[in-house]
């Protein structure tokens, strides 16, 4: 058996083994590439607000949590805010509870979680409404893309081990793909079918044509997918950036200080600083811990490069005071890296264009498992018909032996 036989056998068994699970996690990448603005596209009412005359008076950010904090019930304690820069947008206040325990005894993603979300107006403290968000749509979606809706120590390592077979897949499929000669190789780079082109034909140039030209952009999505299923090769990752594995890890916090309530305007204070250090910000957030007494606050904003940029400062809860801070141009490269990789991942680091690339690498990468079994199946078909071919054809064969002889 010549090498690139045996590459074959490997090519087509790996793509039997693994080929639904591909399917299933590049489906739905189309819909991850575009999961921020389809949600805003698909639930308008919450996430969008009226834009009055005077549009920078909003409201401050301790008056907004009152008025979601009565709306979510006083029970459920405020743990997430998100800020928008843009006039339209509510603001976003979570409640997220994660009960590990029952998380672990399920079989099925989800089951440990709480998760409410308040959208408010910032002009008027209306609350446009409350979405559970546990079972909502796009996060049941992105659990499937990352672990099969099922226990992520169970469905994450079967997602990061699909692909990286995918990964080998692309490869040796270059290796099955390289034309012999120029005559072969007109027919590898475009589809050159006629009203007379029969389908196995199609089926066998969309597999392969496609295949090619969505490689490099399939190899990078499918790497830094990995990342989230193997704390190995996030490690590596690491390695290769910096040389050492320098992990993203955000200060702790000294004072052991505890109280019962936050500083009042704790939260208003917090935010005009961040406002005023990162005023090209499009998104800030303030993250509660309570089990630490913290809070994170942070800003996404644009830095001139490709990696997305965060800016983290830290807050003890009890007495208001930053005890520590982890800004973008302090930060090494696997740091700035580790930040960056959803927006690598999904394309959304090059904006729209690089979204639609990611939706159409994403559309081939689920056409190619579909198109690489029906090669599969047809050539069975034909290898099951050839006995039976040989058979009826035997006897005349030797018949006309015969006659010769």
């Amino acid at each position: 058996m010549t090498l690139k036989k045996l590459i074959g056998k490997l090519h087509l068994w790996l793509g039997l083994a693994s080929g639904l699970v591909i399917f299933v996690v590049a489906v739905t990448g189309c819909i991850f590439a575009f999961e921020e603005e389809l949600f805003r596209v698909f639930h308008s009412k919450l996430v969008h607000v009226r834009v009055p005359s005077d549009a920078g008076k909003k409201l401050p950010v301790s008056v907004l949590q009152e008025r979601a904090q009565t709306a979510l019930g006083g029970s459920d304690s405020i743990t997430l805010i998100n800020i928008y820069p843009q006039n339209d947008l509510a603001w976003e206040f979570d409640v997220f509870r994660y009960n590990e325990e029952k998380s672990a005894n399920s079989f099925w993603d989800q089951a440990g979680l709480y998760w409410k979300k308040a959208y408010v107006d910032p002009y008027t403290g209306n609350v446009n409404g409350i979405m559970d968000m546990q079972y909502e749509f796009f996060i049941v979606t992105r659990c499937i893309h990352q672990n099969l809706f099922i226990n992520p120590k169970i469905g994450s390592p079967i997602v990061g081990s699909a692909t990286i077979i995918f990964v080998v897949l692309l490869l040796s499929g270059l290796v099955l793909w390289w034309p012999k000669n120029k005559a072969a190789a007109r027919q590898r780079f475009a589809f050159r079918w006629k009203d007379t082109t029969r389908w196995k034909r199609k089926n066998y140039d969309l597999h392969n044509i496609l295949g090619f030209y969505m490689l490099v952009f399939g190899i990078f999505i499918a790497l830094t997918g990995i990342v989230w299923s193997f704390d190995w090769w996030e490690n590596v990752v690491y390695r290769v950036l910096d040389g050492k594995v320098v992990q993203f890890k955000l200060p702790k916090n000294p004072d052991k200080t505890v109280s019962a309530n936050e500083p009042v305007h704790l939260l208003d204070q917090v935010v005009a600083r961040i406002q005023k250090d990162n005023p090209e910000y499009y998104r800030i957030f303030l993250s509660k811990n309570k089990p630490t007494n913290t809070l994170t606050a942070g800003a996404n904003f644009k830095d001139n490069t490709l990696w997305t940029a965060y800016n983290y400062y830290m807050y003890n809860l009890s007495t208001g005071k930053e005890y520590g801070a982890l800004l973008q141009k302090d930060k090494t490269t696997g740091q700035k890296w580790r930040n960056s990789n959803y927006d690598l991942h999904t394309g959304k680091t090059l904006g729209y264009v690089g979204m639609t690339i990611a939706f159409f690498v994403s559309l081939i990468s689920a056409l190619l498992p579909v198109t690489g079994f029906y090669i599969w199946l047809g050539r069975r078909k034909k290898a099951e018909k050839r006995p039976e071919t040989l058979g009826k054809r035997g006897p005349q064969i030797r018949s006309r032996e015969r006659v010769k002889s």
